[in-house]
């Protein structure tokens, strides 16, 4: 009876394995299976997978467009600072342009001072005589009251030197009063006033240049009798400028005669 039991056990044992191999026959079955339909279908990911790839490649793209926004933003400030260097720089060499220029301008004033100061202004020795050691015109030449250091440049409205070393003066401020009749002519009035003739002449009494037919008649003859006594050269020759057909710059003034009824005869 003993032997009977154990084989029975034996034979529910062998049972009890043999059911517990099917079954896990039938579960490696549904796993092959299961791998079998993936391996056939990769193409098909899970839905998961493909958002996280989506969002990966936004937040790729978001790093990008900041990336590039922040160089752009450098590159501006870079060519921001610089523009602002470049106008610094030139607004220190406009700076320093002027102060040179006031300098100049300064030892100019100064220069002509001391030139003021030292050197005698001479009553018989006007610029021309100082320049060109002679004047045809004599005391009756036009800038023949302005002081010896004048410069004659100016005079005529030539000079363009800042550091001219001569004194700038205004001729009007040296014939304030019109010659007299009766007085040597000073070559006044030798000319008609433009402004005068417009009716806009400011000077007066003090003007350069005739007011009227008349007062220029007045002075021309005056300064000719004074010029040919004084002058051997006087309106005895025909101005070769008045022959050739070209403008004479001196009219009236001129030492040479502008057509034969202006030439002087030595028996009048």
């Amino acid at each position: 009876s003993t032997q009977s039991t154990w084989g029975k056990e034996l034979i529910e044992q062998y049972e009890s394995i043999q059911k517990s191999i099917e079954e896990l026959k039938k579960k490696n079955a549904k796993l092959k299976k299961s791998i079998e339909t993936k391996t056939r279908n990769p193409q098909k990911q899970p839905k998961q997978l493909e958002s996280q790839k989506k969002e990966t490649e936004k937040v790729t793209k978001k790093e990008k467009e900041k990336e590039k926004s922040e160089k752009e933003k450098e590159k501006s400030e870079k060519k921001e600072k610089n523009e602002k260097n470049e106008k610094q720089e030139k607004n220190e060499k406009d700076t320093k342009s002027v102060n040179d220029t006031k300098e100049k301008l300064i030892k100019i004033d100064e220069k002509k001072e001391i030139i003021e100061n030292n050197e005698p202004e001479d009553p018989n020795k006007h610029p021309c005589v100082r320049l060109y050691k002679k004047c045809d015109y004599g005391p009756n030449c036009i800038f023949s009251q302005v002081p010896s250091n004048a410069c004659l440049r100016h005079l005529k409205g030539k000079c363009t030197n800042l550091n001219c070393p001569d004194k700038h003066v205004d001729l009007k401020d040296y014939n304030k009063e019109p010659p007299s009749t009766a007085g040597l002519p000073t070559g006044f009035k030798l000319r008609l006033c433009t402004y005068y003739q417009a009716g806009k002449c400011l000077e007066g009494g003090r003007c350069t240049y005739a007011h009227g037919d008349d007062e220029h008649k007045k002075y021309v003859s005056e300064y000719r009798e004074k010029m040919a006594k004084e002058n051997p050269k006087y309106k005895r020759s025909i101005c070769n400028k008045w022959a050739s057909d070209e403008e004479c710059r001196y009219g009236d003034r001129c030492l040479y005669a502008h057509g034969e009824h202006d030439l002087i005869n030595d028996q009048e």
